[in-house]
């Protein structure tokens, strides 16, 4: 029987990934989670609380944990304003629970990432494969904490090749009960976008992700940076129309005044990411995934999008 920890069981993601894992057969999953789970977690034993880096690795030694997943990004499925504490628990705590992998045994990691941590240029290829350089400099913030991961990871596994290591790229998640950065964008009130700008955005559904994390956790044959990503990226505009709003143009010129009066989220809004991915398009290239990972989207970015627009109708009449 494998052991596996998934890190994270407490977001409605997390409780995904543990369905579909906990129903595979050979598997011992073990959740941990700083509060209780808010979603059914299948065949899973819960552990709860704030743990040490000397406590999760007797965790894991005590447990004979083989393989870790790691879901806990805080400002992912809660809008964390605490930017002090997100950082902390992002990219500190990321670490802190490496060492533990390493001091514990542990064979295999699975990281979350993003797709967006390429960054937003000109520059940038149609599609962007897992060994693309970054493009641009990213200001503090989330996908910031996704990039000095991502980049901490890698780092610390060529140091220590005895632990595998496997990071999930994933674009922006949108589904139901999954609250992300991105669907809160969507489903503002006339989300805004810059005039004479349409940038192409992919997105991904919670359960093709999570179908991806237990392929990466079960095989013993993949490792390295996979890009996840729906099929056929959408246009920003088009995106906002198909989740039920109308997108609200606003002049470049006046976001820069803003920008030097500190008053950006009263004349843009709410919009989660630098500001570069307004202008300029992401797109990342999955082909790796479905090779190695034997892994396909089966959700497409208009179907996923459209049942977000009737999900906030519904809501709306009801």
């Amino acid at each position: 029987m494998a052991v596996f920890l998934l890190n994270g069981i407490d977001t409605y993601f997390g409780a995904q990934v543990a369905q579909v894992l906990s129903n595979q057969a050979g598997v011992d999953l073990i959740g941990l989670g700083r509060s209780a789970p808010i979603a059914s977690v299948g065949q899973t034993t819960v552990l709860t609380g704030e743990f040490s880096g000397p406590q999760l690795a007797q965790v894991l030694q005590e447990k004979r944990v083989e393989t870790v997943i790691h879901l806990a990004m805080a400002g992912e499925e809660q809008s964390n304003a605490d930017s002090e504490a997100t950082l902390q628990q992002n990219v500190l705590g990321s670490m802190l629970l490496l060492g533990a992998c390493l001091a514990a045994k542990v064979k295999r990691v699975i990281i979350r990432s993003s797709t967006l941590i390429y960054g937003a240029s000109v520059t940038n290829p149609v599609f962007i494969p897992e060994k693309q350089v970054r493009s641009c400099s990213l200001k503090p913030g989330l996908i910031r904490e996704y990039a000095d991961l991502d980049t901490f990871a890698t780092n610390f596994v060529l140091k220590h090749p005895q632990i595998e290591l496997v990071l999930l790229r994933c674009a922006s998640l949108v589904g139901e009960k999954i609250s992300s950065p991105l669907t809160r964008y969507l489903t503002q009130r006339r989300p805004r976008f810059l005039l004479g700008f349409n940038p192409r955005i992919q997105i991904l559904h919670p359960e093709d992700a999570a179908k991806a994390f237990a392929l990466a956790a079960t095989s013993k044959k993949v490792s390295g940076a996979f890009n996840l990503v729906a099929d056929q990226p959408v246009l920003l505009k088009q995106a906002i129309r198909l989740a039920g709003n109308l997108p609200f143009p606003l002049p470049s010129s006046l976001l820069a005044t803003a920008n030097i009066l500190g008053q950006r989220r009263a004349v843009l809004g709410h919009w989660p990411f630098e500001q570069a991915f307004l202008r300029y398009s992401c797109i990342a290239d999955s082909q790796k995934a479905q090779r190695e990972l034997g892994w396909q989207a089966t959700h497409s970015a208009t179907a996923i999008l459209r049942t977000l627009g009737s999900s906030k109708a519904s809501l709306l009449n009801s």
